[in-house]
């Protein structure tokens, strides 16, 4: 039995040494934009490859205005993302962290650009109020350990919005 748990283990930190070999995550945008301001998105990047980006607010985030933000788009028949409990525990004001294969689409869902209303994101035009945001942007290739990279940086920085997990 003890032999079993053992060539289990072994077994695992060899996947897990596989996933260290395969990381190659590298930071190509990171830039400051008003969402409110912002009708269209300008960015050059790489096509076939896929994205993880976090969405930051430059100010601190209040629970309240969120939530009202949220509702209100709701009532205004949008397909807004979730709100999280990760108020007071959140790091850098995280709102959102994210991954796509078509990023400038992406986050042009989540600025509420064009009509995307009955697909799930931040729709930042129609509620924010807290001025420029951050977005930071990292090219992972096309490598399938997306998820978990997604994941990992989920939970370290606890976003207000959004999901964890496979959409």
């Amino acid at each position: 039995m003890i032999d079993v748990i053992k060539e289990g283990i072994k077994k695992e930190i060899e996947a897990l040494n596989s996933i260290l070999e395969n990381v190659n995550i590298k930071k190509i945008e990171s830039f400051v934009i008003d969402p409110l301001k912002e009708k269209k998105l300008n960015l050059n990047l790489p096509k076939g490859e896929s994205f993880i980006y976090i969405i930051k607010s430059i100010k601190p985030i209040e629970q309240q205005t969120i939530i009202k933000g949220i509702e209100e788009g709701k009532k205004k028949d949008f397909a807004m993302c979730r709100i999280n409990d990760n108020f007071g525990v959140n790091k850098e004001n995280c709102l959102y962290v994210g991954s796509s294969h078509d990023i400038v689409k992406r986050l042009q869902e989540h600025f509420g650009i064009g009509g995307y209303q009955k697909t799930y994101a931040m729709h930042l035009a129609k509620w924010w109020e807290y001025g420029p945001i951050t977005i930071e942007i990292y090219s992972v290739g096309d490598n399938e350990y997306l998820q978990l990279f997604e994941d990992i940086l989920w939970d370290y920085y606890k976003p207000i919005l959004g999901r964890q997990g496979k959409k």
